[in-house]
């Protein structure tokens, strides 16, 4: 019984000095700013095949002549040749602290693929963690038909696997969708999101995949979110359903795609802090010390990730100058740390704090 009751005591105290923490960081909390966050424990960091807000291009650039902010092995292109001058970079709305977006416009009024711009990642990934903001703006009696915001294709046959998300089948129903050609095989998942509720505001929309491996079987792992919320997790799908080989991703689109032969005068989607990336791992500044308990939660792209130190580029997102913010240390399985405080458009100094523990919180 004594040797039971020591050895438990030693389990914990390895638990507390080997989880991952943050114990320190420094730099300017400013728009484009670099910090480094210093601590243990952080594990491997992501690649991040394209990472853009838009603002390092000038209003009016077309998207496929459009630089990311982060991009070496992806670009932007488009669907179609017709589109190269309508889907553009633009000033007219940006995602907070942002000046610019990328505006896609639909309104040819016919079953439309000029509405989307082309991310293709040249390096093919079974893991790949997808967020972006989006902005719609139409008129109040246009209602969708099969329109989507992203689809992504796999270097398989067929351009498999193949994933479209969300789609608006009516006025209050979003649906996830694996087109996979086999219907015993697709994923196909319907949640209730307002399609008004979206108009005239900004959203954050996010998937995490890895695909079933060999593909035969179910063991997918799919997590969708919309502003902040689950609304899916399972690690029992199967993304490659209907494939015959282990195909993975490789491109990804974002625009918008109709089913519908009516005129969309005036429906256009705006695009902002569009993220394509490998795993989970990231880095993110929260408006509360709990994550769970954020109403926003803001990208911020790293330049370095090793496990002791993680240097990113300062995203504002839609914090202000003075604003109270928090940062949170995500690792590739999903482990949230807690909140770090900081102050936006505040330098710190590397000071030693109280240790940070990332908590077995899934992220959302």
């Amino acid at each position: 019984m004594r040797t039971a009751s020591l050895v438990t005591v030693f389990v914990f105290f390895a638990q507390v000095v080997l989880g991952q923490a943050v114990s320190s960081v420094s730099g300017s909390i400013s728009d484009d700013g670099s910090i480094t966050i210093s601590g243990s424990g952080f594990g491997t960091g992501a690649t991040i095949f394209l990472w853009d807000d838009f603002d390092d291009d000038s209003d009016g650039t077309p998207i496929n002549s459009a630089s990311p902010n982060i991009g070496t092995t992806a670009s932007w292109g488009t669907w179609d040749s017709s589109a190269e001058m309508t889907n553009t970079v633009s000033d007219i709305v940006g995602y907070g602290a942002s000046g610019n977006s990328m505006r896609i416009p639909l309104n040819n009024g016919t079953n439309s693929t000029w509405g989307m711009a082309g991310v293709v990642n040249t390096t093919p990934t079974s893991t790949v963690y997808v967020s972006f903001n989006r902005y719609l703006r139409c008129g109040a009696s246009e209602s969708p038909d099969n329109h989507k915001l992203t689809i992504w294709y796999g270097n398989g046959e067929g351009g498999r696997p193949q994933f479209q998300s969300p789609i608006w089948t009516g006025t209050s129903t979003a649906q996830y969708y694996n087109n996979c050609g086999n219907s015993g095989s697709w994923f196909n998942q319907f949640f209730s999101i307002s399609w008004s509720g979206q108009r005239e505001s900004w959203h954050r929309w996010e998937w995490y995949t890895e695909l079933n491996d060999p593909y035969s079987s179910d063991n997918d792992v799919a997590e969708f979110y919309h502003d902040l919320t689950e609304l899916y997790s399972s690690s029992s799908t199967q993304l490659r359903g209907c494939m015959t080989e282990d195909a993975d991703w490789d491109e990804f689109d974002f625009g918008q795609y109709t089913n519908s032969d009516a005129a969309y005068d005036s429906l256009i989607n705006y695009f902002d802090d569009i993220i394509v990336q490998s795993s989970r791992a990231r880095v993110e500044l929260g408006d509360n010390s709990s994550w769970a308990s954020c109403t926003v939660r803001d990208y911020q792209p790293h330049t370095s990730w090793s496990a002791t130190e993680i240097t990113v580029t300062v995203n504002q997102g839609s914090f202000a100058e003075d604003d109270a913010a928090y940062l949170f240390v995500v690792d590739a399985d999903g482990n949230v740390s807690d909140g770090y405080a900081v102050t936006i458009g505040a330098s710190e100094s590397a000071s030693i704090t109280a240790p940070t523990s990332l908590t077995a919180n899934k992220v959302e």
